[in-house]
């Protein structure tokens, strides 16, 4: 930022009734820092029978029946991705 690079990630979710997708968006040319992505879901209302990247692949996660979450992995530095979820 003070070199006049910088990144800006933005995240829109679409939830429904029958799942919910995630999708990350960024704008810049600062490189990413980290090495994977970790996104929590709160209020799912049952373990997922799908949760998957935006080319289909099976993707890490976790569900949490008491506490209703759900944790998903993308196991790459990336801030441009979407996956999506299904119970």
């Amino acid at each position: 930022f003070r070199a006049g690079k910088s990144r800006l990630v933005r995240f829109a979710c679409d939830a429904s009734d029958a799942g919910i997708s995630v999708k990350s968006s960024s704008l810049g040319d600062y490189p990413a820092w980290w090495s994977a992505v970790r996104v929590v879901i709160h209020a799912v209302p049952r373990a997922p029978q799908s949760v998957v990247d935006e080319a289909g692949a099976k993707l890490a996660h976790d569900y949490d029946a008491a506490r209703k979450t759900l944790v998903v992995s993308l196991p790459r530095a990336s801030s441009d991705f979407q996956l999506m979820a299904r119970w």
